[in-house]
Formats: C-alpha cells, sequence, structure tokens
C-alpha cells in the first residue's frame, strides 16, 4: 500500500478556490483531502459535472456555492497545538517547539538513552 503525504490545510484551500472558479484539480488529491479532514466527498460534488483534462486533473462544474463556502468554513479553522514558550523556561530566541521535540532534544543533549531509567 502507497502512503500519501498529508495535505495540508493551505493546500485544501486551494483545491477548493479552484473548484470555486471551475479550474482543474487534480481528483485523487482532492478525494484524499477530503478524507483526512473528515469531510464527504459525495457532498461537494453531488450534481456536479466531472470533465477529464488530462492525467489526474479534473474540473467539476456545477458545484453549488454554499457548499463550497462550508467546506471552506470547516477547513479554514486553525487547530491550536500544545507548544511550550521556551523563552520562559531559558531557551533562546523565543522558541516556541512542542513538548515531544523537548524531549527528543533533551535525550540527544544529555545522553539518554531508552534503558536509562
Amino acid at each position: 500500500m502507497v502512503t500519501h503525504r498529508r495535505i495540508s490545510r493551505t493546500q485544501f484551500l486551494g483545491y477548493l478556490k479552484k473548484l470555486e472558479q471551475e479550474a482543474p484539480v487534480p481528483e485523487l488529491k482532492l478525494h484524499q483531502a477530503a478524507r483526512q479532514f473528515g469531510l464527504m466527498i459525495d457532498d461537494l460534488l453531488d450534481g456536479a459535472e466531472r470533465q477529464h483534462v488530462k492525467r489526474n486533473l479534473v474540473t467539476y462544474t456545477g458545484i453549488a456555492p454554499g457548499v463550497i463556502d462550508q467546506w471552506r468554513a470547516a477547513v479554514d479553522v486553525e487547530h491550536a497545538s500544545s507548544r511550550i514558550d521556551q523563552a520562559a523556561l531559558g531557551n533562546s530566541h523565543n522558541a516556541r517547539v512542542s513538548g515531544v521535540m523537548l524531549t527528543v532534544r533533551s535525550r540527544r543533549q544529555f545522553g539518554w538513552s531508552a534503558t536509562t531509567p
């Protein structure tokens, strides 16, 4: 099974803009992004007419603008991730890294191994 790279939020918003303009979009990536963001592709393409352009590029005509707006609103919300303010802990440049990266960096810096308690 081939693993696909994640589609970024901004890339998916670009696909929605192209759908709105009835410009060609990569069909497989559009379907992958819809699954990734938990959206039903059938809701978007209901009543739309598909036209093959070349390779995996297709154009869809007749998509309801309201559905595209709903999808944009659902995807446009940036999800907050837990970050640690490293400047408060004494690290330079007001670095903001996740707790996982802090753990990985600490283990490398201090030479901890998986067997060390």
